[in-house]
């Protein structure tokens, strides 16, 4: 009985806050560059709150709004990441060749898919495309964190930036999803209670990180910092007029 409340408390928390999310969003000044991840932040909440409902008065809707859903949400996940890796570049903490940034991401994301191709997944086809397709986009996600934390390691602010959130609350929940794909296949003896419960809570505080940084301000920053090849270009030009 009381893992049902902690399911419940937790799946309608984490609807609550990505509708709280959306509305940051859509009132501050992040909307225009990432018009994707509101409509994944609407679509999402109203989803889980859709399935709540469909949980207490019809179970089978509920099995087809969940896996139907499901597989929307993940394939909308793959176009988010897109999104935020492109405006990550666009932005003026970021101080990176747009087309090195976008390699960056599109190898790590290659690899990260590629893994897939090992799993072995048993059961109706459906089944397997979902799981796949889930196992994907979370080590997708995880990839992308870790070049977002890397490169926000080495330019310092892009921390404070949304698009660095959006990729921390993926990654989150892709790093728990994947643990719990990875004990469940390995026949580890933890307890379905914690299997079922860990996702969920673990979402609950993706939801938060992002309605956190849905409300954050964006950072200043000084208009006499430079790209490093810029300066470089600059110091090259100069010597060059010395020379003459």
């Amino acid at each position: 009985m009381l893992l049902k409340v902690v399911q419940y408390a937790a799946w309608t928390l984490s609807s609550v806050l990505l509708l709280g999310a959306a509305a940051q969003l859509w009132r501050g000044s992040h909307l225009a560059r990432l018009p994707i991840f509101f409509v994944y932040l609407v679509l999402v909440g109203f989803h889980g709150l859709l399935n709540l409902l469909l949980s207490f008065t019809n179970p089978l809707w509920w099995f087809y709004s969940f896996y139907v859903g499901n597989v929307i949400t993940t394939l909308l996940g793959f176009v988010v990441l897109y999104e935020v890796a492109d405006s990550a570049v666009s932005g003026p903490s970021l101080k990176i060749d747009r087309s090195t940034f976008m390699a960056l991401c599109a190898v790590g994301a290659f690899v990260a898919v590629a893994v897939t191709a090992f799993i072995q997944v048993e059961g109706h086809s459906f089944l397997r495309v979902r799981i796949l397709l889930e196992v994907a986009l979370r080590a997708v996600q995880v990839t992308i964190l870790a070049i977002f934390a890397i490169l926000s390691f080495v330019f310092g602010l892009f921390w404070r930036r949304v698009e660095f959130g959006v990729v921390l609350g993926y990654g989150l929940y892709a790093t728990s999803q994947l643990a719990v794909m990875y004990l469940r296949a390995s026949g580890s003896a933890v307890s379905e209670k914690v299997f079922a419960v860990v996702p969920m809570l673990s979402f609950c505080a993706s939801a938060l990180v992002w309605l956190v940084y849905s409300s954050m301000a964006e950072p200043a920053f000084r208009t006499d910092s430079e790209p490093l090849l810029v300066k470089v270009q600059r110091s090259h030009a100069a010597i060059e007029r010395l020379g003459r």
